[in-house]
């Protein structure tokens, strides 16, 4: 849904993979760091929306 929203097109499936495969991975990395699950996840879609933000295709749409 973020990927829409930001990108304002339907993520293919490469990057549907990509983005879970992303948050799986910092709310791994985050679970000692952040204890309280509610705020890891915040902070986790937090740098995900970040990443999408950062991306070439986000920063230069046609």
């Amino acid at each position: 849904m973020i990927f829409l929203s930001t990108m304002q097109i339907k993520p293919v499936a490469s990057e549907t993979i990509q983005g879970l495969s992303y948050i799986q991975s910092m709310t791994q990395m985050l679970t000692e760091e952040v204890t309280d699950p509610d705020r890891r996840q915040i902070v986790v879609w937090a740098s995900y929306a970040q990443a999408i933000m950062s991306s070439n295709e986000f920063r230069y749409i046609d």
